[in-house]
C-alpha cells in the first residue's frame, strides 16, 4: 500500500513533483447535525462512517492523506505512481457512494442521522514530500491542485450534486478508460483561478 512504502523509507525529504488525482470528500450539513448530538455520538458516527470510506480508497490505489474534521483529503498516483490515477479516484468514488448507501441502511432505525456527502475531483502536478517541523513531518502534497480540488467540492452544493469532476481529472479517466458517459455541470468560477473550470458529474 501506499502507507507501507512510505514506512520503508522511499520518499525524499525535499519532495518531488507528482501527477496526481486528489479528492476532498465532505460531510453535508455536518455542524447543523453535530450539534444535536453528544461529542461521543459524533466522534461515534465519525469513526463508522471514516471507516468505510477508507476501505474504498485504499482498494483503489489512493491514501487518506488527512482528516480535516468532517473531511478527507485522499490522494492517488502518490506516494506510489499509478498512470491511472485518475481512474482510480473515480472508481473510489462510486465505491463510496454504494459504501454510503449501505451505512446509511445500517444507521435507519438507530439514533444516527443519514448521511450525505460531496466529493470533488481534480488532477494536476503537486509537490509531495515529507512536510512540517524538524521534529514532526507528515507525507503530503501542496499546490493548486489541491486547493481546486477542495473548491471544487464546495461547488457540490452549489450544484446540488455529490460529485464534480474537473475536466482535467476527466480526460484521464477517459484516456484509461473509455464509454463512461458523463454529464455536463457547469462552467463554473473557482476563487483564486482567473479561467473557468468545466466541471463534470456522473
Amino acid at each position: 500500500t501506499g502507507w507501507d512504502y512510505l514506512l520503508k523509507g522511499n520518499v525524499a525529504l525535499g519532495g518531488e513533483t507528482r501527477n496526481v488525482t486528489i479528492m476532498f470528500c465532505d460531510i453535508r450539513n455536518f455542524t447543523a447535525m453535530s450539534e444535536s448530538m453528544s461529542p461521543e455520538k459524533v466522534v461515534s458516527l465519525l469513526n463508522k462512517y471514516f471507516t468505510e470510506m477508507e476501505k474504498c480508497i485504499s482498494k483503489n490505489h489512493g491514501i487518506i492523506n488527512k482528516y480535516i474534521g468532517d473531511a478527507v483529503m485522499g490522494i492517488f498516483g502518490a506516494p506510489v505512481k499509478s498512470e491511472n490515477h485518475a481512474l482510480d479516484a473515480f472508481n473510489a468514488a462510486m465505491e463510496m457512494r454504494a459504501a454510503l448507501v449501505a451505512l446509511n441502511k445500517k444507521l435507519e432505525g438507530s439514533d444516527f442521522p443519514q448521511i450525505a456527502f460531496g466529493i470533488g475531483l481534480h488532477s494536476g502536478d503537486v509537490l509531495a514530500g515529507n512536510i512540517g517541523a524538524e521534529n514532526r513531518m507528515e507525507y503530503t502534497v501542496i499546490g493548486d491542485t489541491v486547493n481546486t480540488a477542495s473548491r471544487i467540492e464546495s461547488l457540490c452544493k452549489v450544484y446540488n450534486t455529490d460529485l464534480l469532476i474537473s475536466e482535467t481529472t476527466l480526460n484521464k479517466i477517459c484516456s484509461s478508460k473509455e464509454n463512461i458517459d458523463f454529464n455536463f455541470v457547469a462552467d463554473a468560477e473557482i476563487r483564486g483561478k482567473t479561467e473557468t473550470v468545466k466541471l463534470y458529474s456522473w
